[in-house]
Protein backbone atom coordinates (compact mmCIF):
# COMPACT_ATOMS: atom_id res chain seq x y z
CA UNK A 1 0.00 0.00 0.00
CA UNK A 2 2.69 2.23 0.86
CA UNK A 3 4.51 1.62 -2.64
CA UNK A 4 1.31 2.93 -4.34
CA UNK A 5 0.89 5.70 -2.37
CA UNK A 6 3.91 6.73 -3.81
CA UNK A 7 3.43 5.74 -7.34
CA UNK A 8 0.57 8.08 -7.16
CA UNK A 9 2.62 10.67 -5.59
CA UNK A 10 5.05 10.91 -8.44
CA UNK A 11 2.40 10.81 -11.15
CA UNK A 12 1.08 13.64 -9.60
CA UNK A 13 4.11 15.33 -9.74
CA UNK A 14 4.96 14.42 -13.24
CA UNK A 15 1.24 15.58 -14.12
CA UNK A 16 1.89 19.06 -12.80
CA UNK A 17 5.84 19.15 -14.19
CA UNK A 18 4.09 18.61 -17.89
CA UNK A 19 1.56 21.70 -17.34
CA UNK A 20 5.11 23.43 -15.98
CA UNK A 21 6.38 22.27 -19.30
CA UNK A 22 3.85 23.11 -21.69
CA UNK A 23 3.96 26.70 -20.08
CA UNK A 24 7.68 26.75 -20.68
CA UNK A 25 6.99 25.77 -24.20
CA UNK A 26 4.17 28.32 -24.38
CA UNK A 27 2.45 25.79 -27.23
CA UNK A 28 1.58 22.01 -27.40
CA UNK A 29 4.24 19.32 -27.95
CA UNK A 30 4.39 16.10 -28.49
CA UNK A 31 4.73 13.12 -26.30
CA UNK A 32 8.45 12.09 -26.86
CA UNK A 33 9.40 16.08 -26.28
CA UNK A 34 7.91 16.46 -23.28
CA UNK A 35 9.04 12.70 -21.91
CA UNK A 36 12.73 13.10 -23.14
CA UNK A 37 12.41 16.93 -21.23
CA UNK A 38 11.32 15.94 -18.46
CA UNK A 39 13.51 12.41 -18.13
CA UNK A 40 10.48 10.08 -18.22
CA UNK A 41 10.32 6.68 -20.25
CA UNK A 42 8.38 7.10 -23.67
CA UNK A 43 5.76 4.65 -22.26
CA UNK A 44 5.24 6.29 -18.83
CA UNK A 45 4.41 9.75 -20.50
CA UNK A 46 2.18 8.28 -23.19
CA UNK A 47 0.48 6.59 -20.72
CA UNK A 48 0.65 9.60 -18.38
CA UNK A 49 -0.74 12.01 -21.29
CA UNK A 50 -3.23 9.46 -21.85
CA UNK A 51 -4.36 9.42 -18.29
CA UNK A 52 -4.24 13.24 -18.49
CA UNK A 53 -6.02 13.75 -22.16
CA UNK A 54 -9.23 11.07 -20.54
CA UNK A 55 -9.77 13.42 -17.44
CA UNK A 56 -10.31 15.74 -19.54
CA UNK A 57 -6.80 18.04 -18.29
CA UNK A 58 -5.34 17.70 -21.79
CA UNK A 59 -6.67 18.08 -25.00
CA UNK A 60 -4.34 15.84 -28.10
CA UNK A 61 -4.44 17.84 -31.35
CA UNK A 62 -3.89 15.66 -34.88
CA UNK A 63 -3.27 13.23 -32.79
CA UNK A 64 0.44 13.79 -31.59
CA UNK A 65 0.52 17.12 -29.86
CA UNK A 66 -1.07 17.89 -26.25
CA UNK A 67 -1.74 21.36 -25.20
CA UNK A 68 -3.73 22.17 -21.98
CA UNK A 69 -7.59 22.09 -21.83
CA UNK A 70 -10.26 24.63 -21.20
CA UNK A 71 -10.84 22.65 -17.96
CA UNK A 72 -7.55 23.82 -16.67
CA UNK A 73 -8.67 27.69 -17.89
CA UNK A 74 -10.46 28.03 -13.62
CA UNK A 75 -7.53 26.80 -12.12
CA UNK A 76 -5.00 28.97 -14.22
CA UNK A 77 -7.18 32.01 -13.77
CA UNK A 78 -7.39 31.33 -9.87
CA UNK A 79 -3.66 30.79 -9.80
CA UNK A 80 -3.00 33.83 -11.44
CA UNK A 81 -4.84 35.52 -8.44
CA UNK A 82 -3.46 33.98 -5.85
CA UNK A 83 0.22 34.95 -7.47
CA UNK A 84 -0.23 38.41 -9.61
CA UNK A 85 3.23 39.31 -9.21
CA UNK A 86 4.90 35.92 -9.61
CA UNK A 87 6.32 36.90 -13.54
CA UNK A 88 7.76 40.48 -11.45
CA UNK A 89 9.47 38.08 -8.87
CA UNK A 90 10.95 35.88 -11.35
CA UNK A 91 12.46 39.34 -12.98
CA UNK A 92 13.80 40.49 -10.18
CA UNK A 93 15.48 37.46 -9.48
CA UNK A 94 17.26 36.94 -12.87
CA UNK A 95 17.99 40.61 -12.88
CA UNK A 96 19.82 40.24 -8.97
CA UNK A 97 21.39 37.21 -10.53
CA UNK A 98 23.08 39.06 -14.09
CA UNK A 99 24.89 41.87 -11.06
CA UNK A 100 26.25 39.66 -9.07
CA UNK A 101 26.73 36.30 -10.87
CA UNK A 102 25.54 34.43 -8.03
CA UNK A 103 22.70 31.67 -7.43
CA UNK A 104 19.48 33.40 -6.58
CA UNK A 105 16.41 31.80 -5.51
CA UNK A 106 12.89 32.58 -5.05
CA UNK A 107 10.93 30.43 -2.41
CA UNK A 108 8.12 30.05 0.06
CA UNK A 109 7.68 28.65 3.48
CA UNK A 110 5.42 25.58 3.06
CA UNK A 111 5.22 24.71 6.87
CA UNK A 112 8.57 23.43 8.50
CA UNK A 113 10.56 23.88 4.70
CA UNK A 114 11.05 26.54 2.38
CA UNK A 115 10.17 25.51 -1.26
CA UNK A 116 12.19 26.87 -3.97
CA UNK A 117 9.61 28.09 -6.69
CA UNK A 118 12.53 29.67 -8.93
CA UNK A 119 16.04 30.06 -9.26
CA UNK A 120 18.56 32.40 -11.65
CA UNK A 121 22.16 30.27 -11.75
CA UNK A 122 23.13 27.18 -12.14
CA UNK A 123 25.35 26.37 -8.95
CA UNK A 124 23.26 25.10 -6.70
CA UNK A 125 20.97 23.30 -8.83
CA UNK A 126 21.88 19.74 -8.59
CA UNK A 127 21.91 19.53 -4.84
CA UNK A 128 18.72 21.44 -4.75
CA UNK A 129 16.77 18.78 -6.90
CA UNK A 130 18.26 16.10 -4.76
CA UNK A 131 16.67 17.68 -2.29
CA UNK A 132 13.34 17.83 -3.96
CA UNK A 133 13.60 21.27 -4.13
CA UNK A 134 13.38 22.44 -0.57
CA UNK A 135 15.60 23.03 2.33
CA UNK A 136 14.43 23.25 6.15
CA UNK A 137 13.27 26.83 7.81
CA UNK A 138 15.44 25.54 10.65
CA UNK A 139 18.98 25.85 9.75
CA UNK A 140 18.57 27.62 6.24
CA UNK A 141 19.32 31.37 5.95
CA UNK A 142 16.06 31.51 3.47
CA UNK A 143 14.57 30.11 7.07
CA UNK A 144 15.75 32.35 9.54
CA UNK A 145 14.93 35.57 6.64
CA UNK A 146 11.19 33.89 6.55
CA UNK A 147 11.05 33.79 10.65
CA UNK A 148 12.83 36.99 11.48
CA UNK A 149 9.97 38.67 12.35
CA UNK A 150 7.67 35.94 13.77
CA UNK A 151 6.86 35.42 17.36
CA UNK A 152 8.42 33.13 19.42
CA UNK A 153 5.49 31.32 20.55
CA UNK A 154 4.92 30.83 16.62
CA UNK A 155 8.52 29.57 16.26
CA UNK A 156 8.45 27.07 19.41
CA UNK A 157 5.18 25.65 18.10
CA UNK A 158 6.68 25.40 14.79
CA UNK A 159 10.05 23.60 16.20
CA UNK A 160 7.82 20.95 17.86
CA UNK A 161 6.38 20.13 14.33
CA UNK A 162 9.58 19.85 12.48
CA UNK A 163 10.85 17.55 15.15
CA UNK A 164 8.10 15.01 14.40
CA UNK A 165 8.40 15.46 10.76
CA UNK A 166 11.82 14.67 11.26
CA UNK A 167 12.88 18.16 9.32
CA UNK A 168 15.22 19.37 12.46
CA UNK A 169 18.36 17.60 12.94
CA UNK A 170 19.71 17.08 16.79
CA UNK A 171 22.56 19.70 15.63
CA UNK A 172 20.05 22.38 14.93
CA UNK A 173 18.80 24.60 17.85
CA UNK A 174 15.26 26.37 17.44
CA UNK A 175 15.46 27.91 21.14
CA UNK A 176 16.63 31.17 22.83
CA UNK A 177 20.35 31.34 20.50
CA UNK A 178 18.02 30.96 17.19
CA UNK A 179 15.62 33.50 18.61
CA UNK A 180 19.09 35.87 18.94
CA UNK A 181 20.13 35.31 15.44
CA UNK A 182 16.69 35.84 14.46
CA UNK A 183 16.68 39.25 16.26
CA UNK A 184 20.21 39.85 14.63
CA UNK A 185 18.57 39.44 11.26
CA UNK A 186 15.52 41.77 11.84
CA UNK A 187 17.76 44.74 13.51
CA UNK A 188 20.07 44.13 9.85
CA UNK A 189 16.79 44.07 7.38
CA UNK A 190 18.01 40.67 6.00
CA UNK A 191 19.64 37.22 7.11
CA UNK A 192 23.07 36.10 6.41
CA UNK A 193 25.53 33.23 6.78
CA UNK A 194 27.23 30.23 6.14
CA UNK A 195 25.28 28.00 4.14
CA UNK A 196 25.62 23.49 3.95
CA UNK A 197 23.49 21.98 1.09
CA UNK A 198 24.28 17.97 0.76
CA UNK A 199 26.48 17.51 -1.95
CA UNK A 200 27.45 21.46 -2.31
CA UNK A 201 30.50 23.38 -0.84
CA UNK A 202 29.93 25.57 1.86
CA UNK A 203 28.11 28.58 0.86
CA UNK A 204 27.34 32.13 2.12
CA UNK A 205 24.04 33.09 1.70
CA UNK A 206 22.27 36.45 2.00
CA UNK A 207 18.21 36.67 1.78
CA UNK A 208 15.79 39.35 1.96
CA UNK A 209 11.63 38.26 3.21
CA UNK A 210 9.82 40.09 0.69
CA UNK A 211 6.83 42.03 2.44
CA UNK A 212 3.49 39.69 2.59
CA UNK A 213 0.48 40.00 0.67
CA UNK A 214 -2.86 38.96 0.43
CA UNK A 215 -1.56 35.09 0.74
CA UNK A 216 0.28 36.04 4.16
CA UNK A 217 3.23 33.45 3.04
CA UNK A 218 6.62 34.26 3.93
CA UNK A 219 8.53 34.69 0.16
CA UNK A 220 11.88 35.16 0.72
CA UNK A 221 14.06 36.44 -2.14
CA UNK A 222 18.18 34.78 -1.49
CA UNK A 223 21.47 34.32 -2.55
CA UNK A 224 24.12 32.21 -2.57
CA UNK A 225 27.76 31.30 -3.59
CA UNK A 226 31.19 30.15 -2.35
CA UNK A 227 32.20 31.56 1.41
CA UNK A 228 35.29 33.86 0.16
CA UNK A 229 33.48 35.46 -2.85
CA UNK A 230 29.66 36.29 -1.23
CA UNK A 231 31.03 36.95 2.49
CA UNK A 232 33.77 39.66 1.32
CA UNK A 233 31.56 41.53 -1.09
CA UNK A 234 28.48 41.14 2.05
CA UNK A 235 27.40 44.74 1.99
CA UNK A 236 27.39 45.25 -1.79
CA UNK A 237 25.72 42.32 -2.67
CA UNK A 238 23.35 43.32 0.44
CA UNK A 239 22.95 47.04 -1.42
CA UNK A 240 22.54 45.73 -4.96
CA UNK A 241 19.36 42.98 -3.90
CA UNK A 242 17.95 45.71 -1.83
CA UNK A 243 18.17 48.38 -4.65
CA UNK A 244 17.04 45.63 -6.99
CA UNK A 245 14.04 44.25 -4.93
CA UNK A 246 12.84 47.77 -4.17
CA UNK A 247 12.35 48.87 -7.38
CA UNK A 248 11.21 45.25 -8.76
CA UNK A 249 8.62 45.58 -6.16
CA UNK A 250 7.85 49.33 -7.17
CA UNK A 251 7.51 48.32 -10.83
CA UNK A 252 5.16 45.49 -10.08
CA UNK A 253 2.85 47.33 -7.84
CA UNK A 254 3.84 45.27 -4.65
CA UNK A 255 4.73 46.93 -1.25
CA UNK A 256 8.24 48.18 -0.38
CA UNK A 257 10.45 46.69 1.66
Amino acid sequence: MREQRKNFAKSANRALDIFEFLSSKNGPARAVEIADALGLAHSSAHQLLTTMVSGGYLICLEGVRYFPSPRTARIGGWLSKCYPNIDGLYAIIEEIHDLTSETVTLSMQSDCVMRIAAIAGEEFREPLSAMGWQVPVFGSIIGGAALADISPKTISRLGRRARRQRVLSSGIDSGRAYLRELHRFRVKGYASGLAQAPGASPSWSIAFKLPQEDTRANVVIGLAGPVARVQNKEREIVNIMYRTIRAGLRDIGGSSL
